[in-house]
């Protein structure tokens, strides 16, 4: 889709169709509490890298729908000292109302189409979003460069490897990612970008594999053609099975 396409898509018809798809309500009222176990879940990890509290820390969470991680963050850090100011920017006005309500930040908008760079952040969230941009390669140079120089930013991608040995070539395809991503294409991908990765996991769903990182000098580096032939004969094999 094009990016007024998907703007629309999140707008009005991603929620109903996810609905549709898990055969359950999927909407801004029904997420909060997956939402707060897996926001707790990445929090308890990622506290131990977390500077000294300071007296303003600046969160950024992007695609934060209805703000609950960034909410459950700003409760987390207030209470070890930290004086927190969150903001969510997501496209869907509906989802981003309910954050508001929560008293947080909100931007309204697609990532890409924002300027983010004229405030500087101490932690920048992406949670499950990546798979979601338009355009991946300018969002994180642009999250880079908005980053004070001892931040962290947090992003986690939906493992396209296991989910084609779970679900399939079809079952792992979804109109709502333009990118499919693996723990071998995103590790060179953000240090190319100019990250290094300070530390990673795979969530206790499985499929999601979570990257903390700092910034550093660009390295550019060439994806594993070993890793490219060997996703094409899973696809291969995965194909031949399904017919």
């Amino acid at each position: 889709m094009t990016t007024e396409g998907y703007r629309l898509f999140y707008q009005k018809y991603y929620r109903p169709l996810v609905s549709y798809y898990l055969k359950q309500k999927v909407d801004s009222t029904t997420i909060i509490k997956e939402q707060k176990k897996y926001a707790q879940e990445i929090f308890g990890w990622i506290e131990r890298y977390l500077p000294s509290p300071k007296r303003v820390f600046e969160i950024l969470d992007v695609g934060g729908s209805t703000g609950v991680v960034a909410k459950v963050f700003k409760e987390n850090l207030e209470a070890i000292g930290f004086s927190v100011e969150a903001t969510v920017i997501d496209p869907s006005p509906d989802e981003l109302a309910v954050a508001k309500m929560s008293g947080l930040e909100t931007i309204e908008g697609l990532v890409e189409e924002k300027d983010i760079q004229k405030r500087r952040w101490d932690l920048v969230l992406m949670c499950q979003t990546i798979d979601h941009l338009m355009d991946a390669a300018k969002t994180i140079s642009t999250i880079r460069s908005s980053l004070r120089e001892h931040s962290l930013f947090f992003v986690d991608i939906v493992d396209w490897e296991y989910m084609v040995s779970c679900k399939g070539v079809q079952g792992s395809l979804k109109i709502d990612h333009p990118f499919n991503f693996t723990r071998q294409t995103t590790i060179p991908f953000l240090e190319g970008k100019g990250f290094r990765i300070v530390s990673e996991s795979v969530l206790s769903d499985d499929h999601l594999v979570g990257f903390l990182c700092g910034k550093a000098k660009p390295k550019p580096r060439s994806f594993s053609p070993l890793h490219a032939e060997f996703l094409l004969s899973l696809i291969r094999t995965k194909q031949a099975l399904s017919q």
